[in-house]
């Protein structure tokens, strides 16, 4: 009878047990999702440059297009690295034959550089080097990275404006000059497209205007922008924090093409699937980008407090993308 009892007791109090850990881990997970406060964390409409960037992709029901096209004359294609500007135009269309066209900013100044475990390096800069300088991040790039070097070879440069150049077996860099593009092809195919929608973006650090076009041509789109951006194109704040832009606007936008991909991962980690959800649709009816979320971010992160089933980013450092396809 007593071991009966015994074994009566060890099971109520395994069974209490249980329903008390699992009350514990209930209340845990109600306390993570109700303590974030999601009103402290900066979105894209608190951001200058976001509402910038992503104006670009409403560009194209207005008729005002943005577009970036290689300087010819710059180009400087060697074994060692190819070098070449990159010039921003706005145009705006009011017809067919009515077209007016004016450069956005100062010229870019692009290098690429290949490497032995097929890939290329590129950086851009102001072409101008009395232009203020820019922050450039160390400490992300292995250490032994510029060991791993190699040349490019068979460069030729097509009548059309296109420059080629392998760098390995079956490896291609492909630059085409108008519309700006650089296309990464292996065995043939093409596996990564950089400035593919034309959304190449890189503001001058100088107190600029958005556009140097005439008022009476400005485009819808850029009205647009500037409401919004009220008088954040010069400062900026949230909260309590404030940044003055003492070199005026400076961000960089580019758009990068993966054509045989079939998902992404990775850049911050998250509280839902590994795969990664768009944050804009791809066309509406106009023709534009839908906004469905807010972006992903690249810069550092650490948040403790957190949602479940959230695309908020929790964990990052360096923002590292890796898509997956078939054949890819």
């Amino acid at each position: 009878c007593w071991r009966k009892l015994q074994r009566g007791a060890m099971a109520f109090t395994c069974r209490q047990a249980s329903l008390l850990g699992a009350l514990v881990v209930l209340l845990t997970l109600a306390c993570m999702t109700s303590a974030l406060e999601e009103h402290k964390f900066r979105k894209a409409e608190d951001t200058g440059f976001a509402i910038r960037n992503r104006a670009l992709a409403k560009q194209v029901p207005s008729g005002y297009l943005q577009r970036a096209e290689v300087l010819a004359n710059s180009v400087d294609a060697k074994s060692s690295e190819i070098t070449f500007h990159v010039q921003v135009y706005e145009r705006h269309r009011n017809g067919a034959a009515d077209e007016s066209r004016h450069a956005l900013g100062a010229p870019v100044h692009v290098t690429l550089r290949a490497y032995s475990d097929a890939f290329v390096r590129a950086t851009a800069r102001p072409a101008d080097e009395s232009a203020q300088k820019r922050h450039e991040v160390r400490f992300v790039l292995d250490d032994g990275l510029e060991k791993r070097r190699t040349e490019f070879k068979q460069i030729s440069r097509e009548k059309d404006g296109e420059l080629r150049a392998s760098f390995g077996p079956q490896r291609e860099v492909v630059v085409s000059f108008a519309p700006f593009r650089v296309t990464l092809r292996l065995a043939g195919n093409d596996e990564v497209v950089w400035n593919a929608r034309d959304l190449f973006h890189f503001e001058t650090s100088v107190r600029a205007p958005l556009t140097d076009a005439p008022a009476d041509k400005e485009d819808e789109v850029m009205k647009d922008v500037r409401a919004q951006l009220g008088d954040r194109q010069e400062a900026e704040s949230f909260g309590q924090y404030k940044d003055s832009k003492p070199n005026g606007p400076s961000s960089l936008g580019v758009d990068f093409a993966l054509p045989r991909a079939k998902a992404l991962y990775g850049l911050p980690e998250r509280t839902i699937g590994l795969t990664l959800r768009p944050t804009t649709r791809a066309k509406t009816a106009q023709g534009g980008a839908e906004i469905l979320s807010q972006p992903y971010r690249l810069y550092n992160l650490d948040v403790f407090e957190y949602a479940i089933d959230h695309p908020m980013g929790l964990y990052g450092a360096i923002p590292f993308l890796m898509s997956h396809g078939g054949e890819s």
